[in-house]
């Protein structure tokens, strides 16, 4: 199960952590800033100490639209849907 980050200080792969992710769709509305802070999952994170430089990939509780999107069971990461 993933793993809050306010349990550690050191973000790792899976690990649940809000975030305002920049969906393609709204950079190409000419957006700069995401709409809302969404909860992502971290993929990877790299360097040392308690800052290193974070990879993260959105969570979404609707069906997937896009090619490559991975379906989840509601509540899998223990995620309420908003």
């Amino acid at each position: 199960m993933a793993t809050p980050l306010s349990a550690k200080s050191r973000p790792a792969p899976g690990d649940i952590l809000p975030y305002s992710f920049l969906w393609s769709n709204e950079f190409d509305l000419g957006r700069d800033e995401a709409v809302k802070e969404r909860p992502c999952v971290v993929v990877l994170a790299i360097g040392p100490g308690e800052n290193p430089t974070v990879t993260v990939a959105p969570i979404t509780s609707r069906e997937p639209e896009r090619p490559g999107a991975i379906p989840l069971k509601p509540g899998a990461l223990g995620l309420d849907r908003a």
